[in-house]
């Protein structure tokens, strides 16, 4: 599906049944211009959307950068605006100090700190990011933060107190991430399990609501999960190996600085990439087959009168 295709508010602008495809829209939606989109720019591109809608006027180009900025900024369940520092067009920025922490703390109350503001923040995008079917009570939020902050400095302290017994430097280097990559899986899991307790809203080919489905809420959670998963895989495997590669080639400044500017730069490049890499393994709009549904979902009807053998749904980021 080419980029310059005609304009659609049905269709994608890349096509989302390619990995390529899905990775050029995460492109677009992680995009940090998306941070600085006031509430009139917001109200123009809406406006420029449902005017097309009425008329069919207006450029493609501008068009598809229109529906950019609001898929990007405004959360598809809710209709309301995502806060600023937990789209995912944040999550680049404000991570790059996180990962900086995680990477050069020495001791156990320093990983623990970082390990404790990394999943605080994630806590807040997985949350923001939803399927937001179901409503979450204060209590909910407080258990899944609890659960993930606990998991993830226990997965750290641990993996560090291995490392630094079997005298394993480079295992020591690659701790952070793995805890990150354990630790975000169960954050996620923790924060929407409302979706596996009470399923998620599941549309015909209308776009009209058919009612909710356990078995949909666990394939959307389950996808979530495994992008949590590969999220920090290029930081886990790259930084380090470069590092080693770089220092042994005597090309980082001497001093704490010179490494730290030079380790910095490498770990920007490697989270900006594997944004857009992981979370475009599945599509934002998920698929699912009446044949993996509940038997409630087995006769739905469309409009014509036809049964309805599958389904979508909102997988969430």
């Amino acid at each position: 599906m080419s980029a310059d295709q005609p304009f659609s508010l049905s269709r994608d602008r890349y096509d989302q049944a390619t990995y390529l495809g899905r990775v050029k829209k995460f492109i677009d939606i992680i995009n940090p211009r998306n941070l600085f989109v006031s509430e009139e720019q917001l109200s123009g591109c809406k406006a420029k959307l449902q005017q097309f809608e009425k008329t069919g006027d207006a450029s493609d180009q501008s068009l598809w950068e229109a529906r950019s900025v609001v898929e990007a900024v405004v959360h598809p369940d809710t209709g309301k605006p995502i806060p600023i520092l937990f789209r995912f067009s944040a999550f680049v920025p404000v991570n790059l100090p996180i990962c900086v922490g995680m990477l050069t703390t020495t001791t156990v109350p320093g990983t623990i700190f970082w390990q404790w503001v990394n999943q605080s923040y994630n806590v807040a995008v997985n949350h923001s990011n939803r399927n937001a079917s179901n409503a979450m009570s204060n209590e909910q939020i407080l258990k899944a933060y609890t659960g993930a902050v606990l998991a993830s400095c226990s997965i750290s302290v641990g993996l560090n107190q291995i490392a630094k017994r079997a005298n394993m430097k480079l295992l020591g280097q690659f701790t952070p991430f793995i805890a990150v990559a354990t630790a975000g899986a169960l954050n996620v899991v923790l924060m929407r399990r409302n979706e596996l307790d009470q399923g998620i809203e599941i549309k015909d080919s209308e776009g009209n609501v058919c009612g909710k489905s356990k078995a949909a809420g666990r394939a959307a959670l389950t996808q979530v999960a495994l992008t949590r998963v590969a999220l920090p895989a290029p930081i886990l495997i790259i930084p380090p190996i470069i590092m080693n590669a770089l220092k042994n080639a005597r090309m980082i400044p001497t001093g704490r600085y010179g490494k730290l500017i030079v380790e910095t730069g490498v770990v920007t490049a490697c989270l900006a990439m594997a944004v857009p890499l992981a979370i475009g393994i599945f599509p934002q709009t998920g698929i699912i087959s009446v044949q993996d549904l509940e038997e409630e979902f087995q006769n739905v009807r469309d409009s014509k009168g036809d049964r309805v053998s599958v389904f979508t749904y909102n997988k969430g980021l």
